[in-house]
């Protein structure tokens, strides 16, 4: 309440009013200003999201592509249009991505004409030792043949002598010809990349007189040049190991189930060192040949049991690459 004197007429005025009445204009006007807060941070809120989500879900989608592309997948792109920072670097990333399928196909493509190149020597090499050097030999032991047996009749003991360089020439032609089916295994990995191996075991058996036997499928679902680079990873293999690992005997395995091929290569021997595995030359050559095919290469080594090479191919994806080659 609220009240006054009036002296000239000695009255007393007084005027009363509740408190509620006083204040609920100030609270309207308190909750009308929290509910604009309310509205406005609300508001704000959903349109910082939006902008947020504008932002971060492109630098996500950015982040995966990224992710992909290390992993080996340089055929990813981003699709994200704008003219603004993000728009920008998906630009960027889309020309640093086409740059890195160009660069990674023409490095193939060469890596594919050396290795290419090489069994191309191989054969010439191979060729030569069966048309030129064999026929050599083979005239060698003819004339040793005679002369043997014009000195059996006067000097026997120079006909053993002949007899014996003979000999040593018959095994020298079946080394050359051993050889140069190794070298020059194209026409029997057509027929039958089993064929090819069984005759490359033969050969190992004949020149380094250890054991090797071969096992599984004779013919195999796989394009050509696949065969020529499986063949060539269990040759490896082999010599690897008797050169190295001293085996007793070395088994091969070859076996195709549905569209995935496995090579095996298995001895014996005394096994290797982790650090021969990474730094040797045969070995970075298969793993070479192996990623050119697309396969998984995996070696394991234990002084006790030997050493295991094993090849899974999926002749489908095979199939699929060199047929733009074709």
């Amino acid at each position: 309440m609220v009240y006054d004197h009036i002296p000239e007429v000695d009255w007393y005025v007084a005027s009363s009013a509740y408190l509620d009445d006083l204040y609920r204009p100030i609270h309207t006007l308190r909750n009308f200003a929290v509910m604009v807060a309310v509205l406005c941070l609300l508001g704000g809120g959903g349109v910082a999201m939006r902008i947020s989500m504008s932002i971060t879900k492109p630098l996500r989608l950015l982040m995966e592509r990224f992710s992909r592309g290390a992993t080996g997948d340089y055929s990813v792109r981003m699709d994200y249009q704008s003219l603004d920072e993000i728009g920008q670097l998906s630009s960027f990333f889309n020309c640093f991505m086409e740059q890195l399928d160009s660069e990674t196909r023409e490095r193939k493509r060469l890596e594919r004409q050396v290795t290419e190149a090489e069994d191309q020597e191989r054969m010439r090499i191979g060729q030569d030792l069966h048309d030129d050097l064999a026929p050599h030999l083979i005239g060698i032991e003819v004339m040793c043949r005679v002369l043997h047996k014009k000195l059996s009749a006067n000097s026997p003991a120079d006909a053993a002598q002949a007899e014996t360089i003979r000999a040593l020439m018959a095994e020298a032609t079946q080394k050359t010809r051993a050889l140069a089916k190794g070298l020059c295994p194209i026409h029997r990995v057509e027929e039958g990349l089993g064929i090819a191996l069984r005759e490359l075991a033969d050969t190992v058996s004949t020149i380094f007189s250890v054991p090797c036997q071969v096992s599984g499928d004779e013919v195999v679902k796989i394009g050509r040049a696949a065969s020529v680079h499986v063949f060539r990873i269990a040759q490896q293999a082999i010599y690897n190991a008797v050169k190295h690992a001293a085996p007793g005997r070395i088994a091969v395995s070859l076996h195709q189930e549905d569209d995935r091929l496995t090579l095996e290569v298995r001895d014996d021997g005394q096994g290797f060192s982790e650090a021969v595995h990474s730094t040797g030359m045969g070995m970075r050559i298969m793993d070479f040949r192996a990623r050119m095919i697309g396969a998984t290469l995996e070696v394991e080594s234990d002084p006790a049991r030997g050493t295991t090479v094993r090849l899974s191919l999926n002749h489908t994806q095979t199939e699929a690459e060199e047929a733009p080659n074709a």
